[in-house]
């Protein structure tokens, strides 16, 4: 016990003489961390506000220079700057553009419109000096994004060959050459010189180049390092993992916004990370166009991303029937087997041929596995389009009625199409529906009040008749309305009686079933006779209860005053 309290006692000294920590605040911190402290912060303008050291570490050019530099890049340290131009003063604005490369031109021009709309003087005139000290003359009235598209012009049918002559090919080159300019550049906007992040001019221009086969401008730009493909969102937004103000540099990235007017709604299906020339190529079958891309990037198809686009790319031109392009690709793609027509892609042309009503390519597609019913993108030029109510609109009743006695439907899609076929007075297509036996509609009061407003006397017999096989014993709900109806147009004169004699003969012969069913249903029930049921023998055969010879149990006596003293009468 002694020995126990000691040890206790010297490990409660331990613990007093022991120093506690001490708070460390950001004015006790060595300047070198402090400055190191800026370069990982979101905003170091808030930094700053926190107390003087922080506030005389902020102050130094070389700390805001290097933060920027640290988000950016050296690449586009300057064009962050003008987004951050609280940070800017004349030293650390001079001190920028010493550490980073030439700056464009055409960014330049943004500078001066930025500076120019904050009302920075002390930025602009060196901005101004620095341009003219770089290329003389800067082009104030006239950025070098406008000049671009005047020398390319960027609409589908201005693309052509014949337009690339050699002066605009070399004033391209002077442009990229002289003044720097990036052919991957983004529009800003002409009053606050901010980027405008959903336009990509210079990745728009190279796919309009591509979607027109102009190979000598295609070449061209693959020459300027124009990007070939880029990142595609999701939903038109970026990704949650990246900062909004990261988006931006650089500003060479895409949005769905004109996704559209390149890449339908089933070419889509074949990008899933990046918005791919190859594949608009591809859709277009630019087969010069397709040998110019997968040349220039012939180290990417090594990668696993590479290879991944490859595929894609090869399933779109055997999807379209491209056999000049699958060729191509196969070189390309090396030991890979070449895939089968996607599901979609069987889709969209089962719905083409129907709408171009080729019946024996319809046959051939149903054998190769093409259904309406496999999710998919919408069909193309035919998006939106219902391929059967096209057939019955259109009266194409040869491949309707091929389609109906090869494919099944449900009941609720033929009672679908046995509407809409009564509504477009397809009459010959609605009796193939009602008289088809492999498969029928469900018919409802909506399919007969249908078949009254539009006069369908030939068809009410058929109706009723599939309903009669339905239901025969029972009126289908809402009955007495259509009855209604067809008695006041008939009251109105706007119909014969055959639709009220019709349907009043086909309620009499339900109830008359009805009748029927329940008469007989009275009749069995009554040659059962009433069920009699033995308890007592029942549990004496399990050995439950009384023998055979105490079966009939006996009657218990009254309880009555009477009989109580009637039987007190009786004894001695």
């Amino acid at each position: 016990m002694f020995r126990q309290h000691q040890q206790g006692s010297r490990r409660a000294a331990s613990h007093k003489a022991r120093p506690m920590p001490q708070a460390t605040t950001f004015s006790d911190l060595p300047e070198e961390l402090l400055e190191a402290i800026f370069s990982f912060v979101h905003d170091p303008s808030r930094l700053i506000k926190v107390n003087s050291t922080l506030r005389t570490v902020g102050r130094k050019c070389w700390v805001r220079c290097s933060w920027l530099v640290r988000k950016y890049g050296r690449l586009n340290a300057f064009q962050g700057a003008l987004r951050w131009t609280k940070l800017l003063d004349p030293d650390t604005f001079d001190l920028l553009l010493k550490i980073v490369p030439p700056v464009p031109r055409y960014i330049i021009q943004r500078g001066v419109t930025r500076f120019q709309h904050i009302n920075k003087l002390s930025l602009l005139i060196p901005l101004l000096q620095y341009g003219e000290m770089l290329y003389g003359d800067l082009s104030l009235a006239k950025n070098d994004g406008q000049y671009f598209k005047e020398i390319i012009p960027w609409t589908v049918h201005a693309h052509s060959n014949s337009l690339m002559t050699a002066a605009r090919m070399e004033a391209l080159e002077v442009l990229v050459k002289k003044y720097r300019f990036d052919v991957n550049f983004c529009k800003w906007s002409m009053v606050t010189g901010l980027p405008l992040l959903k336009t990509n001019e210079g990745f728009r221009t190279f796919l309009t180049a591509v979607s027109s086969g102009n190979k000598a401008l295609v070449k061209v730009l693959l020459r300027y390092n124009i990007a070939t493909h880029i990142e595609r969102f999701p939903s038109g937004s970026p990704t949650t993992e990246r900062a909004y103000d990261m988006t931006m540099f650089p500003l060479f990235e895409a949005t769905a916004q004109w996704e559209e007017s390149f890449f339908p709604n089933e070419t889509r299906m074949y990008m899933t990370k990046t918005v791919e020339a190859l594949i608009l190529a591809t859709k277009q079958r630019q087969e010069e166009v397709m040998e110019l891309l997968l040349e220039h990037d012939l180290e990417r198809w090594n990668t696993a991303q590479g290879f991944e686009v490859l595929k894609a790319t090869l399933q779109l031109a055997v999807d379209e029937n491209y056999v000049a392009g699958a060729d191509m690709l196969t070189r390309y793609v090396g030991n890979y087997q070449l895939p089968t027509k996607s599901p979609s892609a069987l889709r969209r042309a089962l719905i083409a041929a129907c709408v171009e009503n080729d019946l024996k390519a319809v046959k051939t597609l149903l054998k190769e596995g093409a259904r309406f019913d496999i999710a998919a993108e919408e069909s193309g030029g035919h998006a939106g389009v219902d391929p059967l109510k096209h057939l019955i609109a259109t009266e194409k009743e040869a491949i309707f009625q091929y389609l109906i006695r090869t494919m099944d439907f449900t009941e609720d899609k033929l009672a679908e199409l046995l509407v809409y076929a009564i509504d477009q007075q397809s009459f010959h297509i609605a009796r193939y529906l009602l008289t088809n036996r492999r498969q029928r509609p469900v018919i409802t009061d909506k399919t007969i009040r249908r078949c009254i407003v539009h006069s369908g006397t030939t068809l009410i017999q058929p109706i009723l008749k599939v309903l009669l096989a339905q239901s025969p014993d029972k009126l289908v709900p809402n009955f007495s309305a259509a009855l209604r109806l067809a008695e006041k147009r008939y009251q109105e004169q706007r119909d014969g009686d055959t639709f009220v004699r019709e349907l009043v003969r086909y309620r009499d012969k339900v109830m008359e079933k009805a009748a029927a069913k329940r008469a007989k249903g009275k009749a069995k029930a009554k040659a059962r006779g009433p069920k009699k049921v033995d308890y007592v023998s029942g549990l004496s055969n399990i050995g439950i209860g009384a023998s055979s010879s105490e079966a009939v149990a006996k009657p218990k006596g009254r309880s009555t005053a009477t009989s109580r003293r009637a039987s007190g009468a009786q004894e001695p």
